[in-house]
């Protein structure tokens, strides 16, 4: 179990790293640890995605259904938290299948920093189909799903998030802080 939250500092010992690859490498899964934490999910995806420096856009992939019940990435979110918006090629796909295609292709791009796909969720082959594909072209790829993803998967790892409270402002101490998550790994290969 990872605790706390991930920022810049200028003491490198007090930074969280991501561990397994987040964001650097291979395929992982983000579930929910409860409903609601949906929320939680995206910020931990941002904060891997922007703490990984790979240079380049990335495919970011939501299935319709998730996008009417948790909304869309926007540009004011980005930008707060350390993504470049200019960066992040947005698809919102129809069915789940549309999905999966849309992040195998992107998986299979050798030029993309990352895929980030939202989905309601997945077999262990297009598991696997998505493995192989991002170990070919080094394309890391994250999946955000909810909380009611359960089964076996082909990815390095799926974690259980959930959100915490900030840290207090040191500036304000009434306003809130940088954000903190609680992660589980509740699978890994």
């Amino acid at each position: 179990m990872i605790s706390g939250s991930v920022h810049h500092s200028s003491d490198p010992a007090s930074d969280l790293a991501f561990p397994f690859g987040l964001g650097r490498s291979g395929l992982h899964e983000l579930a929910e640890a409860r409903y609601g934490d949906f929320p939680a999910l995206t910020g931990l995806a941002l904060a891997a995605l922007r703490d990984a420096g790979r240079g380049g856009a990335c495919l970011w992939v939501i299935q319709k259904t998730l996008a009417a019940e948790h909304g869309r990435p926007c540009g004011g979110g980005l930008g707060h938290a350390g993504v470049n918006p200019g960066q992040l090629l947005l698809v919102e796909a129809r069915t789940r299948m549309d999905a999966l295609r849309a992040v195998e292709e992107g998986a299979r791009a050798t030029d993309l920093a990352a895929v980030v796909a939202e989905l309601d969720d997945m077999d262990f082959t297009a598991a696997r189909r998505l493995v192989l594909a991002s170990q070919a072209s080094r394309t890391p790829v994250i999946l955000l799903f909810p909380h009611t993803r359960s089964g076996a998967t082909a990815a390095q790892g799926r974690w259980r998030v959930s959100s915490r409270h900030s840290q207090p402002d040191t500036a304000d101490l009434r306003a809130p802080g940088r954000p903190a998550w609680r992660v589980e790994l509740e699978k890994s290969r």
